[in-house]
Parts: structure tokens; sequence; C-alpha cells
């Protein structure tokens, strides 16, 4: 995961991305999150695909991530497994901290509030195509009980296969 200013490519990334020799970047978010400058300035250094992945919102977007994670953009390497994590949508802390764990389990990030899961959350987790591609769930849950409260938790953790 590199962060860069929404309006242009911080220069430490693109030198990283040079240096790195890589070939394949995706962009998290919509154009409001990472401006076609971006993307621009991605592709003009020469790297040969560059994907964008978006949603009407940052919890559509998460949840779009990680399906198409699962189902296209790396799953014959990465993302088809049991293992997803979930953080608040509007701590970003907790979801940045998420990746380098979420990157070694080979596991998507998806993002809740307080009071309830979102819609496309909710979804991702209980739909047959995921179901089928994953299987029995674990959960990591990135934020203590004060970030994601227990009662969030207690339909997605009610079952054997779960923790």
């Amino acid at each position: 995961m590199l962060l860069t200013p929404r309006s242009a490519l911080h220069p430490d990334v693109a030198q990283y991305l040079r240096d790195a020799r890589i070939d394949h970047v995706v962009l998290m978010g919509g154009t409001t999150a990472l401006s076609e400058d971006v993307e621009t300035a991605v592709r003009d250094l020469g790297i040969a695909r560059v994907d964008r992945i978006d949603g009407a919102t940052r919890y559509h977007t998460a949840a779009a991530a990680a399906a198409r994670f699962a189902a296209e953009l790396f799953a014959d390497v990465c993302f088809a497994g049991p293992r997803i994590g979930l953080a608040r949508g509007d701590l970003h802390t907790d979801a940045a901290s998420a990746a380098p764990l979420l990157a070694r389990q080979c596991a998507p990030l998806l993002l809740t509030g307080t009071d309830r899961l979102p819609d496309p959350t909710a979804e991702h987790l209980t739909s047959p195509r995921s179901a089928a591609l994953l299987g029995p769930l674990t959960i990591t849950v990135f934020g203590g009980p004060n970030a994601i409260p227990d009662q969030l938790l207690a339909p997605l953790t009610a079952g054997p296969d779960t923790d």
C-alpha cells in the first residue's frame, strides 16, 4: 500500500514505483480519492497495467476490491481464502495498520461503521459468491470494542467456524 496526495503522485511514490520496477498498480477509489492526474502520472512511469477500483462510497470500494481481488486480479495467488479484515471506514489509522498483516494473510479489508455494517460490507460477507469463494470466515478486527462494538460483530461470529 502506497499513499499519495489526491491531486498528484508523490515524488517518493513515483521513485519507489520506478526503482521497484512495478508493472501493475491498483488505484483504490474514484477520482475524488485519487485524481485522473495521479492515474496519468502512474501510466507515464511506463507501468504496463493500471487498474482503478471505485464505488459510490469507501464501503462500496472496499467490498468491490475484495470481490474483484478474489475473483479476478489476484485470484491465482491470493484473496480467495477464508480470511477477511474488518476496520472502521472513518478511522484511517485502523484501516492503514491492517495492510501489512492482511497482505501476509492474502486477505481483503472490508469497512464498517460503529452502529451497523454498511450494506456493501454485509452483502459481501453474506453473498453466495463470497461463501463459495471463502467458505467459513476468519475475521480479523482492527480496533477494539470502542472502535467496533461487540454487538456489531455478534452476527458475524455466531457460528462454530468463525472467530
